[in-house]
This record gives structure tokens, C-alpha cells and sequence, in this order.
């Protein structure tokens, strides 16, 4: 059995960070986050992403979840 490709989420904090004029030291401080964590955030590396911390980093850099995060479709849709 063919696996089904739904697409993915991702994740990128970069550009919203860059809109509202935010650094990575700003946000490691406001949200309480580890520099690790904080890097796979910012590279959208996160493979089980904390819903506590997206909420928190969003209301840090005062912008909306859709900012930071999309739904990329799969290169070919399949019939279900």
C-alpha cells in the first residue's frame, strides 16, 4: 500500500520576527526558551512543535499564528 503525500506544516518565525522588528535574544528571553529550541523554531526544523510555545512566541512578537506557520500541499495530489 502507497503512502498518501497530505503535504506538511511548516514552520517560520523568521519573516514575522523581521516585520515586527524582533531579535532571537528578545524572544530566548520573553518566552523562556531554550537557544536549541529556539533555533529549530527559527530554521523551521521543529518536527513536534509545543502549541504553549507557538502561542507564547507569537504574543511576544505580536503577531498571528497564520504569520508563522503554513500548510504546503503535496507536489501531486492523490485521489482518495
Amino acid at each position: 500500500m502507497d503512502m498518501i503525500d497530505y503535504g506538511k506544516i511548516i514552520f517560520d518565525i523568521k519573516p514575522a520576527m523581521k516585520k515586527y522588528n524582533k531579535t532571537r535574544t528578545y524572544i530566548k528571553h520573553a518566552c523562556v526558551l531554550d537557544n536549541r529550541v529556539l533555533k529549530r523554531y527559527y530554521e523551521g526544523t521543529i518536527t513536534k512543535p509545543d502549541l504553549e510555545i507557538l502561542a507564547r512566541s507569537c504574543y511576544a512578537i505580536g503577531c498571528t499564528l497564520d504569520e508563522v506557520m503554513f500548510y504546503q500541499p503535496p507536489e501531486k495530489r492523490s485521489i482518495l
